[in-house]
């Protein structure tokens, strides 16, 4: 959804792991970058270098979960964009069955594994669950986790305007032959005349 004051897209995130440390930390990252300064944010601002400070492209909407099936619950109420997964959670639910939950109710939506521990192969996610994801490693770079988000959204949103384009056309083509029968009976209706 494109916010009309500063065209810039609105879009939603969901951050699903088990530490509430890590969690905080997403939002924390993500809250950083959406805000052009850090005032505001008292102890905050000897975190981030100071070439960080810019507002992303995207106006990004965080909202975290403890757990995967927690997290699947979520996606009944909003339309989420990227999922943030930690592969190994406790609850019988890790990151690839959660993946696999929420392809089921939301094939579009973009995935970043983010994990200090991998129990799979590559192969084998690519095998359950295809190789539209990301990877990136605990610790990881925030740079790199905001910039992974920022293509995944943009691919989501490339691919949601060329999914309205496609139907905006189909709207106009069924227009223009209902225009195009209706020319040709009232053109018979003359002839008839």
């Amino acid at each position: 959804m494109l916010n009309q004051a500063t065209d810039i897209e609105h879009i939603q995130v969901i951050a699903i792991d088990d530490d509430p440390q890590v969690l905080a930390t997403y939002q924390t990252i993500f809250h950083h970058f959406q805000s052009s300064a850090l005032d505001g944010m008292e102890g905050l601002e000897g975190m981030f270098e100071e070439k960080q400070k810019f507002r992303l492209p995207l106006d990004i909407e965080m909202d975290t979960a403890a757990s995967g099936r927690e997290g699947v619950d979520m996606f009944s109420e909003k339309e989420y964009v990227v999922a943030l997964l930690d592969m190994r959670m406790p609850g019988g639910w890790d990151g690839l069955k959660t993946a696999k939950e929420i392809y089921r109710q939301d094939p579009r939506v973009r995935i970043v594994f983010i994990t200090a521990h991998m129990d799979y192969q590559l192969s084998d996610l690519h095998q359950q669950i295809g190789a539209n994801f990301a990877l990136l490693k605990k610790p990881f770079d925030q740079d790199e986790l905001v910039q992974n988000v920022i293509v995944l959204a943009n691919d989501w949103l490339r691919e949601k305007r060329l999914f309205e384009a496609e139907q905006q056309a189909q709207r106009l083509s069924r227009a223009k032959d209902e225009l195009i029968s209706s020319m040709n009976y009232q053109n018979s209706l003359d002839k008839e005349s």
